[in-house]
């Protein structure tokens, strides 16, 4: 062998694996053996309790006091049946030592009786905020504000061991004004822890109704209204037809002369009497004669 070993030591190496039970049974043996027996703990009570003169009361291997009860009891299981092995107990004798032997200790339950988380929803879903925040750590009451719709909350709690119980409703029923919800939380040793939250409902508020507006649609005129203003005075005007009758041989002109006509020539013979018309235009004067006054000597 390359490291100085005999052959018969590297036989043995390989026969027995590095991990096994044998080698799991002769290694405990060993460990318990040097540091235990051999110092003269040699049971299960003196190796929790050392009353030896080797280290006494040090060099103590379990810190689970029913360990010597339950090991004891599983190692008088082994030997109760071979009844024939020879057996010596080793009972140590205290001094002022009581009458009545101690009991066997009893179960102990978890006396874990705290909530983990504490949560509150309404109707709706959502989350209600406590007043102070929850406390994993903390005994203290909360408080709370819900609206009058807020008719009825839902608890949402865990535990932190999972052996304790929660004894309260899941969900609470608050009226209008104060009211106390209580959480119960019973560990499994039976002692109980409560929670308090006081809620307030507000009282119901008659809603202020909001008056309609109501548009009043925009008519468009088929027609536009002409208005005649009552303080401009009305304009008649001056009818520019000519008199439906005219006197014979006589023109009037339809707008007033500025000037009078003028006659050039005198009639030669002596002309017929004419009417006098009975009606003058307006705004024209004709002038008139008499029969007597045309009569005369020719020119």
């Amino acid at each position: 062998a390359r490291d100085g070993s005999s052959s018969e030591s590297l036989n043995m190496k390989c026969l027995i694996p590095w991990n096994n039970r044998l080698r799991s049974i002769m290694g405990g043996a060993f460990y318990i053996g040097n540091n235990y027996i051999n110092r003269g703990q040699n049971t299960i009570y003196l190796q929790k309790f050392n009353m030896t003169g080797n280290s006494t009361y040090n060099h103590q291997y379990m810190a689970n006091v029913e360990a010597p009860y339950s090991e004891g009891k599983r190692v008088y299981a082994a030997y109760e049946n071979p009844q024939e092995v020879p057996i010596v107990f080793s009972i140590p004798v205290y001094l002022n030592m009581p009458e009545t032997p101690c009991g066997v200790p009893q179960k102990a339950y978890n006396p874990n009786n705290w909530l983990k988380t504490l949560k509150l929803y309404d109707k709706n879903g959502d989350t209600l905020s406590l007043t102070p925040t929850f406390s994993v750590t903390k005994d203290q009451e909360y408080n709370l504000i819900v609206g009058y719709d807020t008719d009825y909350i839902k608890l949402k709690a865990t535990t932190v061991s999972s052996l304790a119980t929660i004894l309260s409703e899941e969900y609470a029923y608050p009226q209008v004004g104060e009211n106390k919800v209580v959480i119960r939380v019973q560990a499994e040793n039976g002692d109980i822890r409560e929670y308090v939250i006081n809620i307030v409902r507000e009282q119901y508020v008659e809603p202020t109704p909001t008056p309609e507006v109501t548009e009043t649609p925009t008519e468009t005129p088929t027609e536009t209204p002409t208005e005649i203003p009552t303080d401009v005075p009305t304009v008649t005007e001056t009818p520019t037809e000519a008199p439906t009758e005219t006197p014979t041989g006589t023109e009037v002109p339809v707008e007033t002369p500025t000037e009078m006509p003028v006659v050039t020539e005198a009639p030669t013979e002596t002309p017929a009497a004419t009417e006098t018309p009975t009606e003058t235009p307006t705004g024209t004067d004709i002038p008139t004669a008499t029969p007597e006054e045309v009569v005369g000597e020719p020119m």
